[in-house]
C-alpha cells in the first residue's frame, strides 16, 4: 500500500457516506470508529458535526470513559495521585496529550515541571531506548514521526523540548522531513519576533482569544493558514486562532487549508 493509499484509510472519516455508515447503521462508538482512522474521539465528534450527523444521546461505555477528562476529580486523581502521563491518559480515553493540557489548566491543576517524577518513570519505564528529555532514538522517530505521522510541534510538546531540537535529530539520523513541518517553522524565512507578535497579538484579539473552530480559550495558538514559507503573508486573511488540539490537525493535514478557511472571520 502506497503512502497515499495509507493516509486514504485512515482519513475515510471525511467520507460522509463512509461515516454514516460505520456510526448509524453499524451502530459503532466514536472512539471505535477513531481507533480505525488512527486518530482521536474528538476528531470523529468533529466530523459527525460537520457532516451533520446527528449524535446519540445513550453513550457506549468508552464514549462515556472518553468524557472523563471532563470531570475535575477524576483528572485530578489520574494526574496528580497515580502520577500518570498526560499522553498515557490521553491514550485510555482515546484523546490527544493537548486536550487533556486543556483540562487540566481549566481546572487549575498544577501542571508537573519537566523534572517530575512523571518523566522520571517514563525515563526508566522506556529505559532500553534511553528516551530523556533531549534524547530521541532513530528508533523512535521512525515509529512516531513517520509512522505515527506526529509533527514535530506534537512531539516536542510530548518531551518538552524545543521544536530545533526534534527538527535536528530528524536531519542528524537522514530521515525526510515533511513539507507541512518546514512550512510551520518557516522553511528558513527569517521572521523577526516583532513581526510574530504583531501576528500572534492581532489574531488573537480579532478572533477573541478563542478557538474559531470549538470554542476553547485557553492554549490559543495564531495559526498561519497558507504556511508562511510559502506565502509571506502575515495578514488577518492568512490567519486564524486555533486551540493546541485543532492546531496539530492543521499541521499535520487532517484540516485543510479550505476547511480552515470555513472558520475564518472575514476581514472588514
Amino acid at each position: 500500500m502506497s503512502l497515499g493509499d495509507f493516509n486514504k484509510v485512515k482519513e475515510r472519516y471525511r467520507d460522509q457516506k463512509w461515516l454514516i455508515q460505520q456510526y448509524v447503521n453499524y451502530k459503532k462508538g466514536i472512539i471505535e470508529i477513531g481507533r480505525i482512522c488512527s486518530c482521536t474521539g474528538e476528531t470523529i465528534r468533529y466530523w459527525l458535526n460537520k457532516h451533520k450527523i446527528p449524535i446519540r444521546h445513550s453513550h457506549s461505555g468508552d464514549e462515556l470513559k472518553m468524557m472523563s477528562y471532563r470531570n475535575k476529580l477524576w483528572i485530578k486523581k489520574e494526574y496528580i495521585d497515580n502520577q500518570r502521563s498526560t499522553v498515557d491518559i490521553a491514550s485510555e480515553l482515546g484523546s490527544s496529550p493537548q486536550t487533556i493540557n486543556y483540562w487540566l489548566k481549566k481546572f487549575s491543576i498544577p501542571l508537573r515541571d519537566s523534572h517530575s517524577i512523571e518523566q522520571l518513570k517514563r525515563m526508566w519505564e522506556k529505559s532500553s531506548l534511553y528516551e530523556t528529555k533531549y534524547h530521541l532514538t532513530k528508533e523512535y522517530l521512525i515509529r512516531e514521526y513517520l509512522s505515527g505521522r506526529k509533527t514535530i510541534n506534537q512531539i516536542s510538546s510530548e518531551y518538552g523540548c524545543s521544536w530545533d531540537v526534534v527538527y535536528k535529530r530528524l536531519i542528524k539520523y537522514g530521515l525526510p522531513i515533511r513539507q507541512t513541518n518546514i512550512s510551520a517553522r518557516g522553511n528558513g524565512v527569517k521572521r523577526t519576533t516583532t513581526d510574530f507578535k504583531r501576528f500572534q497579538k492581532m489574531i488573537l484579539k480579532v478572533y477573541g482569544y478563542k478557538c474559531a473552530i470549538c470554542g476553547y480559550n485557553k492554549f490559543v495558538i495564531s495559526h498561519h493558514i497558507i504556511g508562511r514559507a510559502t506565502s509571506h503573508d502575515d495578514s488577518l486573511k492568512n490567519g486564524i486562532a486555533l486551540c493546541p488540539n485543532h492546531h496539530a490537525e492543521a499541521d499535520n493535514g487532517t484540516l485543510t487549508v479550505n476547511e480552515l478557511k470555513q472558520f475564518q472571520i472575514n476581514e472588514s
